[in-house]
């Protein structure tokens, strides 16, 4: 297994530090101290903790407040019609519960983890791609939370009778709880009084066996049989309410993410299409990733925020052929459709996206 593995990680590994200089991509690391994802991508001008620290604390505690503001928008989206009832719930059952507790630190790591550490990243989707991990506990939260609510919907109309249910709850705990201390001091005296009479004999008496050992409940009463809690109709009526709202607003959230998906597809596949007539080995874009994995042509990315004389290090590094745009993103493309690019001339305008050249050394 180790040499299965081993063998092709090391020659990976090898090749990495050979063309960039790192056995891994130092990006993870990187978006720890990104203020822009955007940087994350500059040509020969790194981030790191020193780029970090010359920002300045209030940039740093700034962007880790937007990405936790953003996360909770994200699980908002995710638990309608609020996230708050889930992790109420949540916590209320975890403190009862010692098997829901998990369940409780990895969703609470989760929150603050991601847009505290990774802040910059946690805004640009990943934890909006990870939370998914955590609708299963807020969903069970939100059902925990809203069984246990005994109050009316209608505080005006039933609030007497509601207090009524709740002082009548307590007196029957109370009560339960006396009728314990009662056995319990029953039984006691129960077993003093059997250890007296047959465990300590006088000089004339001998030592009782064990068949004569009397019960030691001397309580007659019935036991009470506690019951357990039954949702309230009011608790049905909000599970109801509750299962309504994700039935509507989660596959209209669903609905926009698809139609995103289908905008790209439309936008790559015509990109694809036009490659397929003015063939590249190798293109530069703000999307490589995508472009890439519709049209199988290599991909570069673009540096969004540097000047067009990196951009032109980039592409002759690479060899690449065209530059393609598809969206605004840092200083593109306004830096190649300025008067004063002399460098890419404008190959094609396709509406949604434009194709640049790459000029011959």
């Amino acid at each position: 297994f180790l040499l299965g593995v081993g063998l092709p990680v090391m020659f990976w590994s090898v090749r990495n530090w050979l063309l960039f200089g790192y056995i891994s991509s130092p990006a993870g690391t990187q978006t720890i101290f990104l203020f822009d994802y955007q940087d994350l991508f500059n040509y020969r001008n790194p981030v790191n903790f020193q780029s970090w620290t010359n920002a300045g604390l209030d940039r740093v505690i700034g962007v880790r407040l937007e990405a936790l503001g953003s996360a909770w928008h994200v699980l908002d989206t995710l638990s309608p019609p609020t996230a708050l009832i889930g992790v109420i719930g949540l916590g209320w059952l975890a403190k009862r519960e010692a098997s829901a507790r998990p369940a409780l630190i990895y969703t609470l790591l989760l929150f603050l983890g991601v847009p505290l550490i990774f802040a910059v990243a946690s805004l640009n989707g990943s934890y909006y791609h990870s939370v998914g991990s955590c609708a299963p506990f807020l969903a069970v939260g939100q059902i925990y939370l809203i069984t246990r609510f005994k109050w009316s919907i209608f505080p005006t109309r039933n609030l007497k009778s509601s207090i009524k249910y709740q002082v009548s709850s307590i007196k029957e705990k109370l009560e339960v709880g006396s009728m314990k201390s009662e056995a319990t001091r029953n039984s006691q005296l129960a077993t003093h009084n059997f250890l007296t009479d047959n465990l300590v004999p006088s000089n004339n008496q001998q030592l009782t066996t064990s068949n004569s050992i009397p019960s030691l409940t001397t309580d007659n009463r019935q036991p009470t049989t506690l019951k357990h809690s039954v949702p309230s109709p009011q608790s049905s009526v909000l599970i109801f309410v509750l299962i309504l709202l994700n039935l509507v607003l989660l596959p209209l959230n669903a609905s926009a993410a698809i139609n995103i998906h289908r905008q790209d597809a439309d936008l790559y596949g015509r990109i694809r299409d036009w490659l397929k007539v003015n063939p590249a080995a190798v293109v530069i874009t703000n999307q490589p990733a995508s472009l890439n994995y519709v049209s199988g042509v290599a991909a570069v990315r673009l540096p969004t925020n540097q000047d067009l004389k990196t951009l032109d290090e980039v592409a002759h590094k690479y060899a690449a052929t065209y530059v393609i745009v598809t969206e605004i993103t840092g200083r593109y493309p306004a830096l190649l459709d300025a008067p004063e690019n002399k460098l890419f001339p404008l190959v094609h305008q396709g509406g949604d996206f434009e194709v640049f050249a790459v000029p011959k050394i």
